[in-house]
């Protein structure tokens, strides 16, 4: 069973497994071509030398060789975990990233947790340490000691395209270990509402089946490249009924190579805070607030004496970029920020009406 987001209509289901403990069950290579000489010419003046040859693009890897290939750093998570007041087991799914033993999952994988454990690919266990956590990215990293039999090399999630081939590995159900299902990029940069936390933002959509169990797992382009940790699925019921399918959602590995390296760096991520609540622009809200522009996030609440208060910044603003970069669908706000530390300086642009306003936000920290 899985663990609910509980928002209507939409009901997104993170891809945890639980199990009872107590009395219940709780929710090839590249190729270089020569390069070709020129013919002289009949006059003694030699032809000028044809540029080189583009060298051969690294053929893609059949889903079998992606899996032997990034298999041996997929594990899965157990986690023995206390909610409420009651016991259970959760399984997951995680990412060797780092020789070190580092490994990424969700953080929901992890929440309450106990105890928790790995099991690689042969069947070996070994205990694990939490080593952080962000909630807001639903992101966590463990650790565990002594040699891993595999590491994964992540791939820049910014290149990916609709349509394009991926393979999913997870431990479905938590039973089912090594599980490797296919699939294609279904979109890009969506949108998933949570009811206790931050919307997930910039999330990749693949029809790869994935599954409770899964979260945490990778997401692999046709390179054997981690672009991707998936980690929900969305059910749209309808009078009972589930009627949606093929709606998996992962993180982004460029967000997730972020979050890792923060949280191995300092134990958590430390965010610069604004001072204001916002949400990203869609072409649904654009029209609904009558907003100027397409793209941006759009200033929901601004905190009383906060940074943002105190730059000018109001609420139906939209924060269109940062620092000369704009907020788009690849760069959303929360992400751009996280390149920036509490007591830093930035310029912040704002279109209130037709009017653009440049603001200098010296950036708080984030409770």
């Amino acid at each position: 069973m899985t663990r609910l987001a509980r928002r209507a209509p939409l009901i997104v289901c993170l891809l945890v497994v639980g199990v009872a403990l107590a009395a219940c069950t709780l929710p090839g290579q590249a190729g270089s071509t020569p390069v070709p000489t020129a013919t002289p010419l009949p006059a003694a003046t030699a032809a000028p030398t044809a540029p080189p040859s583009p060298a051969a693009a690294p053929r893609d890897l059949t889903p079998q060789e992606v899996f032997r290939r990034v298999g041996p750093a997929v594990v899965t998570v157990v986690d023995l975990f206390t909610e409420n007041g009651q016991s259970g087991t959760a399984y997951g799914t995680g990412v060797i990233f780092d020789a070190r033993g580092y490994i990424i999952t969700n953080n929901h994988v992890i929440e309450g947790q106990r105890q928790l454990k790995v099991i690689f690919q042969n069947g070996a266990e070994r205990d694990a340490r939490l080593v952080g956590a962000d909630p807001i990215t639903d992101l966590a990293v463990l650790k565990v000691d002594g040699d891993v039999p595999g590491t994964a090399t992540f791939g820049d999630s910014s290149k990916l395209e609709p349509g394009q081939p991926v393979v999913a590995i997870g431990s479905a159900l938590g039973e089912f270990t090594n599980t490797v299902t296919t699939g294609i990029v279904s979109g890009l940069h969506r949108q998933l509402p949570r009811q206790d936390e931050p919307d997930l933002e910039g999330m990749i959509q693949t029809d790869a089946a994935i599954n409770p169990g899964n979260s945490g797992g990778p997401l692999l382009n046709l390179q054997g490249e981690v672009i991707g940790l998936n980690t929900a699925v969305v059910r749209q019921s309808q009078q009972g009924a589930n009627v949606a399918e093929g709606l998996g959602f992962a993180v982004p590995s460029n967000v997730a190579k972020v979050i890792g390296a923060k949280i191995i760096a300092d134990g958590k991520v430390v965010r610069p805070d604004l001072g204001a609540t916002t949400v990203a622009v869609t072409p649904g809200l654009a029209l609904q607030q009558s907003l100027p522009v397409q793209q941006g996030a759009f200033v929901q609440k601004v905190a009383a004496g906060g940074p943002a208060a105190r730059a000018g910044i109001q609420a139906q603003d939209v924060i269109v970029a940062v620092d000369g970069k704009p907020i788009d669908e690849e760069n959303f706000l929360d992400f751009l920020l996280l390149a920036y530390h509490p007591g830093d300086q930035v310029t912040v642009i704002v279109a209130r009406g037709q009017e653009r306003q440049s603001v200098r936000v010296t950036l708080g920290q984030a409770p």
